[in-house]
């Protein structure tokens, strides 16, 4: 799969790209591709840096962030990826604001990226090691099929299922029987993957995990619909994992574009 224009949207426009953020816009570069930066004063040598990767750069002034006129971006750019870059520590009232509508109603992936971000997960690539969160929803199916298209590029990945209420004995057979299928879709892919049970609150766990397997990036659906295991992947706990996450986010909607 190919990410051709990405649209890079920053929480203030006065700090810079960090190494890790740009290396994370760098992930997805296979040439030929655009990044669309908002919100974003480039310094001349960040920008030659993209050039000479053959990575075309446009900066948007004088745009207001908002969820209406980032949708509107998307639509009029061709925009194929949305990255959001947030300060670690602190919180700004109005990008928050703005991602929490973006998760509810985008159509295109949001990659968050955390310009603070520290351990040893900061230092590895992207792609290194997954930690898929699913609960087989149409949204958590989407983000398997984007995620796939990746595949060359992942070295390792995490199927996490967290479960918040009582199981049945068939509950849990149903439970064993679709993380198998799932890591055996994986695994057909060429792709080194493990399955992993959490119970607990969504987000939390979520969390939990991708700090106890290193993860690089987390990786979920978001949808307000209800699914068979009950939904659980809501906006509310999409939004915890984004929050409290250390690493960078990838959310994927429902009803993103099939994979090109």
């Amino acid at each position: 799969m190919r990410v051709r224009k990405l649209l890079y949207i920053a929480d203030r426009k006065e700090r810079e790209l960090s190494p890790q953020t740009m290396g994370n816009l760098l992930a997805f570069r296979q040439g030929g591709e655009e990044v669309v930066f908002l919100n974003a004063d480039m310094p001349e040598s960040q920008i030659e840096k993209l050039s000479r990767l053959s990575v075309k750069t446009k900066v948007l002034s004088d745009v207001s962030v908002s969820s209406d006129a980032i949708t509107r971006i998307t639509k009029e750019e061709n925009i194929s990826l949305i990255v959001i870059g947030l300060e670690k520590e602190g919180e700004d009232t109005q990008i928050n604001a703005v991602l929490e509508d973006l998760i509810e109603i985008t159509t295109i992936p949001l990659l968050i990226v955390k310009e603070n971000g520290n351990g040893e997960s900061s230092e590895k690539g992207l792609f290194d090691h997954i930690i898929f969160a699913t609960d087989w929803s149409a949204s958590s199916e989407k983000a398997l099929q984007y995620l796939l298209g990746f595949k060359e590029l992942i070295s390792a990945l995490d199927i996490i299922h967290v479960f918040n209420r009582k199981l049945t004995v068939k509950d849990m057979r149903d439970l064993k029987d679709r993380l198998v299928e799932t890591r055996k879709i994986c695994l057909d892919e060429g792709i080194d993957a493990e399955s992993h049970v959490y119970a607990g609150k969504t987000g939390e766990e979520i969390v939990r995990a991708s700090q106890d397997y290193r993860g690089t990036v987390i990786v979920l659906g978001a949808s307000t619909r209800k699914s068979f295991w009950k939904g659980l992947f809501d906006k509310n706990s999409t939004y915890d994992v984004v929050r409290e996450a250390s690493i960078p986010v990838c959310v994927v909607p429902s009803n993103s574009p099939a994979n090109e």
